[in-house]
């Protein structure tokens, strides 16, 4: 990822960011950004996709993860989120960002590289902010690592698999394998899993897909739900499958009152979605 960021830096200091240097009328000289290969929003707002494999567009409500690098039009970089967790989560279209970066989200695919172009007035408008000038005009680099939305929850038909019996209490259907290998326990390793939890009459009592983004932890990581430990470890990426769990492998003699009773025996329809390093 790094020598993506080179590559950025690269571009904005040697071809697009230089051609508006002595620019007094215009400061983002739109023309010349057009000439280029950026496309102009009406909003003023300009962007140029540098990488793209992924079909998925973003919309309003997206919940994503980006990493973003502010620029000056004249090449110097301000701020980066690379040092440090370098990805950060937000919402779009809900003023995670600052208007016009967050409008620039919309026109982007999901896993997406970009250059982002803001006018003053949807950055940081007539006011200085931090060691960014009044009336600034702003370039942002952008890399789009994921992006989830809100959907129904998501229940398998396993009447036609055959399960597993993993541990005493705790069964497994294989809906998707998945692929690569099974997982090592790695501590810096976060896994995203989203998931489905049913009662055996089939009445849902949590999801992730209404929350609009999968839930994370480390594997052993003292989650409390023990059956999602040993559910992927016996999974691999991309894959579903079927848990049912009795209750020393959910939510144990106490439950979750009141949606869920005590001893209750709880369905879990897990999709591995993703495995990353933070």
């Amino acid at each position: 990822m790094q020598m993506w960021y080179l590559f950025l830096a690269t571009l904005c200091l040697g071809t697009a960011c230089n051609s508006h240097k002595k620019n007094t009328d215009n400061p983002l000289n739109t023309d010349s950004l057009v000439a280029e290969g950026f496309s102009l929003d009406r909003s003023g707002v300009l962007y140029k996709i540098i990488d793209r494999t992924d079909t998925t567009s973003l919309v309003v409500g997206d919940f994503i993860e980006a990493r973003t690098t502010l620029y000056l039009i004249n090449g110097t970089r301000l701020t980066s989120d690379i040092a440090g967790n370098p990805f950060r989560k937000m919402v779009v279209g809900e003023g995670s960002a600052v208007p016009g970066l967050d409008l620039g989200f919309t026109f982007l695919h999901r896993a997406d590289s970009a250059l982002i172009a803001i006018p003053p007035a949807l950055g940081y408008g007539n006011k200085p902010y931090g060691n960014v000038a009044p009336n600034t005009p702003l370039m942002y680099g952008v890399k789009v690592r994921s992006a989830y939305r809100k959907s129904d929850p998501v229940v398998f038909d396993v009447s036609a698999i055959k399960p597993i019996q993993l541990k005493p209490g705790l069964q497994m259907f294989v809906v998707e394998e998945g692929k690569g290998d099974l997982l090592i326990p790695n501590p810096k390793q976060m896994l995203r899993i989203h998931y489905t939890a049913s009662l055996l009459d089939g009445t849902i009592i949590d999801n992730s897909y209404e929350r609009g983004h999968p839930f994370q932890f480390a594997l052993n990581g003292g989650i409390y739900v023990p059956a999602w430990n040993e559910a992927i470890k016996n999974m691999r990426l991309g894959g579903k499958a079927r848990f049912i769990a009795s209750a020393p492998w959910a939510y144990g003699k106490l439950g979750v009152p009141p949606k869920i009773p005590g001893n209750a025996t709880v369905v879990f329809d897990i999709h591995f979605v993703e495995a990353i390093y933070e």
